[in-house]
């Protein structure tokens, strides 16, 4: 069999990987305030799937086990709250827990997590666009708005809406928006960043700022529709 040390290694340390993963994300409060403890519950399934079907490429020698994985978690999760950066740096920590192990064989694993995060680029379409685009169009939004600290905030709203174009469901990232109004410390800088994302896309990333707009645009009138605090 294939990489059969290898893959009973990854078996038995699976628990361990999924476990320091999670610590690393879950340090950010927005699992917790989103998902509550649905997120440990779950988080520990998928990292579960993410070393069987790691697994399962190894045994086979084939990357498109992996790349197939990938891109079928891609839809579900985005389609459930998340986004695809999330998926993303839970293939990159999980990478990079492995090769903490000094396995010899260890380049076999991360070079299928390689495979499974480059299946998590959309490949063509406006979706595609703001991917390859998203730091400069990040970047140029909060420039505009003065705000330089903002821009992993930017880059995830970005994020979110090229996963909402590739779904063809533009009230996904509505009801993101809406749930996020709450978690922010100010709804009023979420309106101001989603309206300058709009007004900046044209010049940055024509190919997808119609497509953009499109999203932002219901996303806007229901965070319109918020009772907001004085003061927010």
């Amino acid at each position: 069999m294939k990489h059969a040390g290898l893959c009973a290694r990854l078996d038995a340390a699976a628990d361990r990987f999924t476990s320091r993963v999670l610590g690393e994300m879950y340090r950010d409060p927005f699992w917790q305030a989103r998902f509550g403890e649905r997120a440990e519950r779950h988080g520990r399934k998928d990292g579960r799937y993410h070393i069987d079907y790691l697994i399962q490429a190894l045994q086979a020698d084939d990357s498109v086990i992996m790349w197939n994985y990938a891109r079928w978690l891609q839809q579900v999760l985005t389609s459930r709250g998340m986004a695809t950066h999330h998926l993303d740096e839970n293939f990159e920590l999980l990478a990079a827990a492995i090769r903490t192990e000094g396995w010899p064989d260890a380049a076999a694993a991360t070079a299928m997590l390689d495979t499974a995060r480059e299946a998590l680029r959309y490949s063509d379409g406006p979706q595609r666009a703001l991917q390859e685009a998203a730091d400069r169009l990040a970047a140029a939004a909060a420039e505009a708005m003065q705000s330089p600290h903002s821009v992993p905030d930017l880059r995830s709203h970005i994020d979110y809406i090229a996963d909402a174009i590739a779904l063809r469901q533009p009230e996904l990232f509505a009801k993101h928006a809406t749930w996020l109004a709450g978690f922010v410390a100010s709804r009023a800088e979420l309106v101001k960043s989603l309206v300058t994302l709009a007004r900046v896309a044209p010049a940055i990333v024509p190919a997808a700022a119609t497509e953009l707009c499109a999203v932002i645009e219901p996303s806007l009138a229901a965070l319109d529709g918020i009772a907001y605090p004085q003061g927010a």
